[in-house]
């Protein structure tokens, strides 16, 4: 029998409490919640083995915060998920910063459910692990890999033939998102960024649905025009969840235009929802976009490109993956056609030590 999840629930709000125990039933996860008022039904129940944590931000005499102080003065480590009225929302980023797992608003408890099992997969934002198996690869499954690599490199074609524009887009973001996923990764690891490159390869794939004149039109883009495009990341998702990839590339994908403070899309993610992967080819894919021209502009800078970035950095984009971009642009004398190159040099390399 699958092993329950123990939840402790600290709302003073029936409603609230009930509120949140029906988002938690609409996940598939198996779980017993113990709904609590106070501090001392706090402390009891934590001894009890609580594994996740859900705590209004302004609890009377019992925060929140003070409650996250607790679990660091007795070295728990227990994901504490804060839910707050829409009027706190100018405190989540402090409150993520002093180590809740997550911060979700109550007019938005849709997505508390990912939230809670995004926790419980224990996938810290600022540390990356590789999803690829670390074992030795079999024949086998050096072959199966090798098709799936063919199949990226099939679908990207696909992408740029129909778009002059962004010819190579998707292989500059990939080389790109490499560089940054080897330096980001704890350990240089090669099997991440690896992974990083192929989602690259095809993080556009969606705009096969979008019309060929408004992908070259030569002016603006009207805001029917945008809604058009803004369904791509939806599109690539649901082409490539059909491929049983040995990695959440579609995931990747879907997720690619989604922002820290919620304004992205296609589903207005916010924080630790998004993925790092996803994160990771964000900024790559807005430093290409800025860096080359469109057919509706000429191409900007690498100093515009890494302004827009450090500018934005822990409000649209994560602060680490902002930084190591920079840094791999500042260390090329901010020349982007030499930090890809760097950025290409490195992957032959590593891809060279694994033969």
């Amino acid at each position: 029998m699958e092993k329950q999840i123990k939840i402790l629930i600290m709302e003073n709000i029936p409603e609230d409490a009930e509120r949140i125990e029906l988002e938690l039933e609409k996940t598939a996860l198996n779980f017993i919640s113990r709904h609590i008022k106070t501090k001392a039904e706090y402390l009891h129940y934590l001894e009890r083995g609580a594994e996740v944590i859900i705590a209004d931000y302004g609890l009377p005499n019992n925060s929140a915060m003070k409650s996250l102080d607790i679990l660091k003065e007795q070295g728990l480590d227990i994901p504490l998920i804060m839910v707050a009225d829409a009027d706190y929302e100018d405190h989540a980023e402090e409150c993520l910063n002093q180590g809740a797992a997550d911060f979700i608003l109550k007019n938005k408890l849709t997505h508390l459910g990912p939230a809670v099992i995004h926790a419980l997969e224990k996938k810290p934002i600022h540390k990356v692990e590789s999803r690829v198996d670390k074992a030795v690869p079999s024949d086998t499954q050096v072959r199966m890999q090798k098709v799936f690599e063919d199949t990226v490199h099939a679908l990207a074609q696909v992408t740029e033939s129909r778009d002059p524009f962004t010819a190579g887009h998707q292989k500059r973001v990939a080389s790109l998102s490499y560089g940054i996923a080897y330096r980001l990764s704890p350990d240089n690891n090669h099997d991440f960024a690896e992974v990083l490159y192929l989602a690259g390869l095809v993080h556009d794939i969606g705009k096969v649905a979008v019309p060929i004149e408004i992908l070259s039109k030569p002016t603006g883009i009207t805001d029917l025009e945008m809604q058009v495009i803004k369904t791509h990341p939806k599109v690539g998702y649901d082409i490539l969840k059909k491929i049983d990839f040995p990695w959440p590339i579609a995931e990747m994908v879907l997720q690619h235009h989604e922002r820290l403070d919620g304004s992205g899309y296609p589903n207005r993610l916010k924080w630790k929802e998004i993925m790092i992967e996803a994160r990771i080819l964000g900024v790559a894919d807005v430093v290409e976009a800025i860096c080359y021209p469109r057919s509706y502009r000429s191409a900007l800078t690498i100093e515009q490109a890494m302004e827009e970035v450090s500018k934005y950095k822990g409000t649209l984009y994560d602060h680490d993956v902002a930084d190591v971009c920079t840094s791999i642009f500042k260390e090329a004398g901010f020349s982007f056609t030499r930090g890809l190159e760097e950025c290409d040099a490195l992957r032959d390399a590593n891809l060279m030590k694994q033969q």
